[in-house]
């Protein structure tokens, strides 16, 4: 049975909604993981936003080593927690349940980059890493119940 012969036996409620909630769901991983796994073209930027410049000794030529073993760190970091905590998560999400899993990473999410955001120009630096592994966990819980969309149209995913 091919995928149109499939698609018709949806109902016409079913066909719209997988037509704006597959697009959906791609969206939202890319922005809530790809953000975690593209740090390198993010590096650049903070770099020009002058991150962890005060740690470069005076006269010294930006971007010092000091600067990006920091903003190194940052990845390593946050790369560490996500590792960690992939299996906590994984358990979160199958007792509480998709709705609530799903609610909780958009909300870890949107706190991940309210902080990245304030401390990137504060005095408070030292706490981004804190900031971009909330986005990281955010992110995994959001990524993990999206990810089961086929059982939401069992008759395409046959």
């Amino acid at each position: 049975m091919g995928f149109r012969s499939q698609w018709r036996k949806l109902s016409p409620k079913l066909q719209k909604e997988a037509l704006w909630s597959v697009p959906l769901a791609m969206f939202i991983m890319v922005s809530a993981i790809g953000i975690i796994f593209g740090f390198n073209g993010l590096k650049p930027i903070l770099k020009e936003y002058g991150v962890y410049a005060s740690s470069c000794k005076p006269g010294e030529a930006q971007p010092c080593d000091h600067q990006t073993l920091k903003l190194n760190f940052i990845l390593e970091f946050t790369t560490g927690i996500l590792n960690t905590s992939a299996f906590f998560v994984g358990i979160f999400a199958d007792v509480l349940g998709p709705r609530v899993s799903t609610t909780t990473g958009s909300i870890m999410w949107f706190t991940g980059c309210l902080m990245f955001y304030v401390f990137l120009e504060s005095p408070l630096q030292f706490l981004l890493p804190y900031g971009y592994a909330t986005i990281a966990v955010g992110g995994v819980l959001l990524y993990l119940t999206i990810m089961s969309l086929n059982g939401r149209y069992p008759l395409i995913a046959e």
